[in-house]
């Protein structure tokens, strides 16, 4: 008995845990019979239904008992729902909305969710221009002009009511998700052609037998419902070729060619179209779930089999593309070949085995070297989306600013439900799809916020209804996401990283004349500075990514390009000569290139000097030569050997002055004329001073 009872607490509480939903603003799932009164007559909401509703959304009272609403009640209510449907122990209490009076002050509401009611009159909420959710589906409305100003609704459910046309819709041209399906007597659905961004379309049981309103709907993504009209030709549907869900089941179909278009198809309905005698257009619907491929009363409704036969051969065939192969796709090629080879003949009639035939011949001319052939017949394929393995878990790395795992940090799973998800001991967090989940959003954000900051808000991702991973940050799933959070612990010291260099070397870079190098020299440099710029200012730059463009700078100074001397000389104008200062040799001559030597003549200093000099001309002389050595010789008697880019970088900082920090030319010779002057001036002196002793 007592593990009855378990049982039953169990299975009542994961029934309440799917019944959770969104709170909503007014919601309505325990009602007492007492709470629904007849309102006062001067109630601002006059049916006893939706009076209870709002009472309990603005909790008037604790325990929900009568109190009369006035229109300030109605404000501030973003959103209006009540759904007899949630009720089913209390039909017999007749907890019908019937009427919608009043709402017509509810100018802050945004969605009307009222389905399975028994309304009829939408004058009430015919001003209500901020709304943009309305589900009134099982309802009895016939007339919808009311909502025909209503241009900001993106979703409209009127499914099950008693509508013959949808013209007074045409103004809603922001719709993404229509529902008129049972309304058993549309028949004109040429208004829709207003809706481009639909991506949700429900029009079953209807009298349709035109659509070609739906040619230019080429954003059909999630559902395209047509069953149970009067269709013959669907060919104005070939374009909707992100289109997930199709039913057409119980028409009057016979030719589905168009439907090879539809490759990103998952759930198909063609039931009861007895017209269908040919599996070929379905032969290539890669994306196709076998068990939701309804073909029950068609001429095809045993080929089932060998159709998913077929189509698991063409996935693995989807893998490459023949006009665009590697040598990577080797193995997946052979794998093709194996798979097609294994085929009965009369099924390889339905694939293209040139595919697998172009790929092979493409690799073996990639294995000797060769370019791959390009091959037209199979160009129709080079745009298909590659063929990717279904996703049913999510894996996200947590890991520092190092790239070092961190377990143990918990994060929020945001759905219809929240979870906590925790990292393990290698640093990941990870979801896995369960049956029941279909056409879900879900979203992953940092929980231990107090201890961490991450690099990104959050990550999003799809279910479909197959179910499993369709998107994931908004972007179809491809299996090569590399999904993580970078996180920094709260108050933690940044690490130093020394940029000095990299400053240093920038500096240096910008120094340089863009006149004066090759063009192409000069734009690999400007690229490199550019990134180091770039690196320089990044506070979270690594030590790693610091160094690698500081490298990356200076080569790209070592190979700047010079152009030719001749380049630079104005025709005409003589280069500036300051007495006693040899002519500046420019950094532009290349180093394996010598400067032309000038001797150095100087008038005062001759090679031979005779008795007859006197003291007082030796005494002019050396002064002079002395000016001359302190100024220009000495600089030149320094070890240091200066490259010509750092010569450059130099002379831009002496405000273009002559003085040239390359080797003079003649040095030599002024130092031997130096040396063999001060050594005549003494054999002079000395002479002069033996005459005088003889004398």
């Amino acid at each position: 008995m007592r593990k009855k009872i378990r049982f039953m607490v169990l299975f009542l509480s994961v029934l309440m845990l799917f019944s959770l939903g969104v709170q909503n603003e007014a919601m309505a799932y325990v009602i007492n019979k007492d709470e629904i009164v007849t309102p006062d007559k001067d109630d601002v909401l006059p049916d006893e239904m939706l009076n209870w509703v709002i009472r309990c959304a603005k909790k008037k009272t604790k325990d929900y008992s009568y109190i009369k609403l006035t229109k300030e009640d109605l404000l501030q209510l973003p959103e209006i729902y009540y759904s007899e449907g949630d009720h089913y122990d209390l039909y017999e209490f007749n907890v019908f909305v019937k009427s919608i009076e009043g709402l017509q002050y509810a100018n802050d509401t945004e969605r009307i969710i009222l389905p399975y009611n028994e309304i009829s009159d939408l004058n009430p909420i015919s001003k209500l221009t901020k709304v943009n959710k309305i589900i009134l589906n099982c309802n009895e409305i016939s007339d919808i002009r009311p909502l025909e100003n209503l241009i900001n609704v993106t979703d409209i459910h009127l499914g099950d009511n008693e509508l013959t046309t949808l013209e007074p819709l045409s103004k809603m041209t922001k719709l993404t998700s229509l529902n008129v399906e049972l309304n058993h007597e549309i028949s004109n659905i040429s208004t829709i052609k207003n809706f481009p961004k639909l991506k949700y379309l429900n029009l079953g049981y209807n009298n349709i037998s035109d659509i070609t309103a739906l040619k230019e709907l080429k954003d059909m993504e999630d559902a395209l419902i047509l069953g149970s009209n009067k269709i013959q030709d669907i060919s104005p549907i070939a374009s909707m070729t992100k289109l997930k869900e199709l039913d057409l089941s119980s028409n009057n179909i016979s030719d589905i060619s168009v439907l090879k278009n539809l490759k990103s198809l998952k759930i198909l309905r063609l039931s009861n179209n007895s017209g269908i005698k040919d599996i070929t257009p379905l032969t290539n619907l890669t994306q196709l779930d076998k068990n939701e491929l309804w073909i029950t009363g068609t001429a095809i409704e045993n080929e089932k089999d060998n159709l998913f036969k077929i189509i698991d051969v063409n996935k693995l065939i989807n893998k490459f593309k023949a006009n665009s192969i590697t040598i990577n796709d080797k193995d997946e090629v052979a794998k093709a070949r194996k798979a097609f080879d294994l085929l009965p003949k009369d099924l390889q009639k339905y694939i293209k085995e040139l595919k697998i035939t172009a790929a092979e011949e493409n690799i073996d001319r990639l294995e000797k070297g060769e370019s791959i052939k390009q091959y037209p017949e199979l160009s129709e394929f080079d745009d298909q989306p590659m063929v990717v393995e279904d996703m049913k878990t999510l894996e996200v790395k947590v890991v520092d600013k190092s790239g070092k795992p961190l377990s143990n940090v918990n994060f929020n799973l945001k759905s219809f439900f929240d979870k906590k998800l925790t990292s393990d001991e290698k640093g990941v967090i990870k979801y896995s799809v369960v049956p029941w989940e279909r056409y879900l959003e879900y979203k992953i954000e940092l929980d231990d916020k107090d201890t961490y900051t991450s690099d990104i808000e959050e990550i999003t991702f799809k279910i479909d209804g197959t179910p499993k991973i369709a998107e994931i940050n908004g972007q179809a799933v491809t299996g090569k996401e590399n999904l993580k959070f970078v996180l920094t612990t709260k108050g933690e010291v940044k690490p130093v990283v020394e940029k000095l260099k990299l400053q240093s070397a920038i500096l240096d870079a910008e120094s340089k004349d863009a006149n004066k190098y090759t063009e192409e020299s000069y734009k690999q440099l400007t690229n490199a500075l550019a990134a180091g710029k770039e690196i320089l200012q990044n506070e979270d730059a690594t030590k790693e990514e610091v160094e690698l463009n500081t490298n990356n700078v200076i080569d790209a100074i070592a190979k700047l390009v010079e152009k030719s001397i001749e380049s630079e000389v104005t025709p005409g104008v003589e280069p500036e000569v300051t007495p006693g200062v040899e002519p500046e040799v420019k950094p532009e001559v290349k180093p394996e290139v010598k400067p032309e030597v000038k001797p150095e003549v100087k008038p005062e200093i001759k090679p031979e000097v005779k008795p007859e000099v006197k003291l007082e001309v030796e005494l002019e002389v050396k002064p002079e030569v002395e000016l001359e050595v302190n100024t220009e010789v000495k600089p030149e008697t320094k070890p240091e050997v200066k490259s010509i880019s750092q010569t450059v970088s130099e002379n831009k900082k002496t405000d273009n002055k002559k003085s040239s920090l390359l080797p003079k030319t003649g040095g030599s010779s002024l130092n031997m004329n130096i040396i063999l002057g001060s050594f005549l001036t003494v054999i002079g002196i000395g002479m002069t001073l033996l005459k005088k002793v003889n004398i």
